[in-house]
C-alpha cells in the first residue's frame, strides 16, 4: 500500500533528523558548559556571572522559540499529511480523476494545500534564519562583554592578562553549544 510505505518513510526521515540533529550534540556539550562555568567562577565570578546570564537567555529565548517551532510545525504535518493523502488518492485514481469532466476542485484543492504547505515551509525557514542570526549576535555579544569586563578586571588587577585569555577561551567553549541549540 502506497500510504504504508508513505507513513514509514516519514517516520524514518524523523528518527534521522533525530540522530543527525546538533541538538543531539549540544545535549553531549551541555554538561561540559555547566564545568566550564564552574571553572570561570574561579578565574572570575563577575565573568562567570555574565556566562551564566548568556546561558539563561540563550535558553529563555531558546523555549519560546521551540513553542513557535511546535506550533508551526504541527500545521506543516497536518499539509504535508492532506498533500500525501492527494498524492495516494491520484496516484491510485488518476485515470478517474482524469475522465471525470470538469473534476477542477481536485487540482485546485490540490494547487491550494501545497501552496499554503510551500508559504508556510518558507516562513518558517525565514524565522529560524532570524533565530539563528541572533543567537549568533548573542553569542558575539558574550564575547565582546566578557572582553570588556575582562579589560577592567585585569586594569584593576582583580586577575591577570592570562586568566582573561583563559576566560575568553572558555567563553569560547559555551557560546559553539548554546548557539546549536537553536538549529
Amino acid at each position: 500500500n502506497i500510504s504504508s510505505l508513505i507513513d514509514r518513510m516519514k517516520a524514518l526521515e524523523r528518527v534521522r533528523d533525530k540522530l543527525s540533529s546538533t541538538n543531539t550534540m549540544a545535549a553531549f556539550d551541555a554538561p561540559m558548559v555547566l564545568l566550564t562555568i564552574f571553572v570561570l567562577l574561579f578565574i572570575s565570578p563577575t565573568l562567570a556571572a555574565v556566562a551564566l546570564t548568556y546561558c539563561v537567555v540563550v535558553l529563555l529565548l531558546a523555549r519560546a522559540v521551540a513553542k513557535h517551532q511546535l506550533k508551526s510545525s504541527a500545521s506543516i504535518a497536518k499539509l504535508n499529511e492532506a498533500k500525501n493523502q492527494l498524492n495516494t488518492d491520484m496516484a491510485l485514481h488518476a485515470g478517474t480523476i482524469r475522465m471525470i469532466a470538469g473534476n477542477h476542485g481536485f487540482f485546485s484543492r490540490y494547487r491550494d494545500i501545497t501552496t499554503e504547505l510551500a508559504q508556510k515551509q518558507f516562513d518558517q525557514g525565514q524565522f529560524m534564519g532570524v533565530v539563528q542570526s541572533f543567537a549568533q549576535i548573542l553569542g558575539n555579544g558574550l564575547g565582546l562583554f566578557t572582553l570588556v569586563f575582562g579589560i577592567e578586571l585585569v586594569l584593576t588587577k582583580t586577575i591577570t592578562s592570562g586568566e582573561l585569555i583563559a576566560a575568553m577561551l572558555l567563553i569560547w567553549r559555551i557560546t559553539g553549544p548554546l548557539q546549536s541549540v537553536f538549529t
